[in-house]
């Protein structure tokens, strides 16, 4: 970190290395009980991912004015080899992430703020691996060593009224989203799983989050958000598919002593059917509840 007269300054690297190794080995018995090595079904992949990122940032503040902007830029090599194929695939490429945030006091009562960012939702290491997983006799899931990341776009307006309760406008991309994609071969009857690059989906909707503190015993946040999404595929088998969503949450906090040190937690939310990368997801839900003591004067 450095300070200047003008702003905040911050500089930085990050070296990332993963080595991932997994096997899975399968053996044909004979009527004497030999084992014999099945090197159609078995597994052996290694994936190896180097990621070198530098990143510098500001903070400036003027008045009424808050500004925390950055850019990130990361370089990242791989390499995965399957063992049982002798096959190796090598990718490489550069990335860059850029990230704004800008806030206006209006008033005690009042705060404005934009935000802008860009991220990357690496493919796991199974996604990767080129292997064939039989189901069945005529069906089967492989990894798809060219996979991409998916590189998602965020922008967010928001108002925050005495720091209860915040209502933002949001917008979202996704480019390269990738996905399972179940493939029909009509000569051979096979149906066999690959994940691939194929999707773009821009979503947009209004978030209201209220946080109530008025009662000492007790602390309410509740989240309801609303949005319509659009997702389009570069593969003409798949349609296109838009529609909306609606996502609530609400966490409850019950302080059972004047002092906060032992305390009760309900939690839950609820996620009404939405578009989920080139399908519709059912809903579904969480509820949990637990307690919470502090001792030792709170530490």
């Amino acid at each position: 970190v450095i300070p200047t007269a003008f702003a905040q300054w911050s500089f930085g690297g990050k070296l990332s290395f993963i080595d991932n190794y997994s096997n899975a080995f399968y053996y044909d018995k004979d009527a004497q009980g030999h084992l014999t090595y099945n090197n159609i079904l078995s597994n052996e992949f290694d994936y190896k991912e180097n990621t070198q990122a530098l990143y510098a940032g500001i903070d400036k503040a003027k008045d009424r004015w808050k500004l925390n902007a950055g850019l990130r830029a990361e370089y990242t090599e791989t390499k995965g080899y399957s063992y049982t194929l002798g096959q190796t695939t090598r990718k490489e490429y550069l990335k860059l992430f850029p990230s704004v945030l800008l806030s206006f006091q209006r008033n005690k009562d009042n705060n404005f703020s934009f935000s802008f960012g860009r991220r990357i939702n690496r493919p796991t290491f199974w996604n990767l691996n080129p292997f064939k997983s039989l189901f069945t006799s005529t069906s089967y899931g492989e990894g798809n060593p060219y996979l991409q990341p998916e590189y998602n776009t965020n922008l967010d307006l928001s108002h925050t009224f005495r720091n209860a309760l915040t209502s933002s406008l949001f917008f979202s991309i996704t480019d390269n989203g990738f996905n399972n994609a179940t493939i029909a071969n009509t000569d051979t009857s096979l149906v066999y799983t690959i994940p691939l690059n194929f999707i773009k989906t821009y979503r947009y909707g209004i978030s209201e989050s209220f946080s109530l503190r008025r009662f000492r015993w007790l602390e309410i946040n509740v989240l309801v958000s609303a949005y319509h999404t659009d997702a389009y595929s570069s593969i003409p088998q798949f349609q296109d598919i838009h529609g909306y969503g609606l996502y609530i949450s609400m966490n409850n906090t019950f302080y059972l002593d004047r002092e906060k040190n032992f305390a009760g937690v309900l939690n839950g939310w609820y996620q009404f059917p939405e578009v989920d990368h080139i399908g519709r997801s059912l809903p579904y839900y969480k509820v949990d509840f637990g307690l919470s003591a502090s001792i030792l004067k709170k530490t």
